[in-house]
Parts: C-alpha cells; structure tokens; sequence
C-alpha cells in the first residue's frame, strides 16, 4: 500500500526536521515500516506511530550516511578517557526483529514511538484488570 497524503503530512508534522527529504523517500520508508505496526493495535496514534518509526528509521539512515563521510561515530559513548579523550562507542545490540528498545533509543522519534507502544500496553493492562 502505498503511503497516502495524509500520512505524509503526519510525517512532516512530526519530524519537522527531516522537511529537506523527498517525499518519495518518505513515502518508501512509510511503508518500509508499515507492516511493523498494526493498526488495531495501535488504535488512535497508530499514525504518529507510524510517522515516528519511519522518521527514526530516515534519522539512522541520515546518520549513518554522515559518518561514511566525516567520520562521525555511530552508536552510543560508552565511554571517556581524560586527558586523551578517547571515546569508545557502541552500536545498539542485536536482536531478531531489528526494532528492540536499544535500537528505538538511539533517536527521538524511536524514544517517541516506545513512548506510544508503552502507553498502549499500560492502557490494555489496565483495562484486563
């Protein structure tokens, strides 16, 4: 299916910082990411979710593009050693379906998207007790 205007708009709302991305790449990458989130159950903010994840997935894209060419580390600072400054980094940890929480960590729209699926999981225990 392919991504719909509205949902290019909600993209654009949400990551406003990403507006320099064409809209044919924003649109791939919405339904790259489509088939990871269900609309059932994501309900109401199914298209933030769906805006976020794909925007998460275009700001990885983005940085791992700029560290090819200006040696920008990719990862996390794990640590600093003084007076040399030496930093070592580290890149999310692996798993199975490639969309684990270090993995959403690692920009704010994954931050934003756990906070969506986290919010839905409190809502649905809640409502089974």
């Amino acid at each position: 299916m392919a991504a719909t205007a509205a949902e290019i708009a909600a993209f654009r709302l949400w990551a406003p910082e990403l507006d320099s991305e064409a809209d044919t790449r924003v649109s791939a990458m919405l339904d790259a990411v489509r088939a990871s989130i269900e609309p059932a159950a994501f309900g109401d903010p199914h298209d933030e979710a769906l805006a976020r994840l794909a925007a998460h997935e275009l700001s990885l894209a983005a940085r791992a593009q700029r560290s090819l060419v200006g040696n920008t580390p990719v990862g996390t600072p794990t640590s600093l050693t003084l007076p040399k400054a030496s930093v070592s980094w580290a890149g999310p940890s692996s798993s199975s379906n490639g969309a684990d929480d270090d993995y959403l960590r690692q920009t704010q729209h994954g931050l934003a998207f756990l906070r969506i699926r986290e919010s839905l999981a409190c809502a649905g225990a809640m409502l089974l007790t």
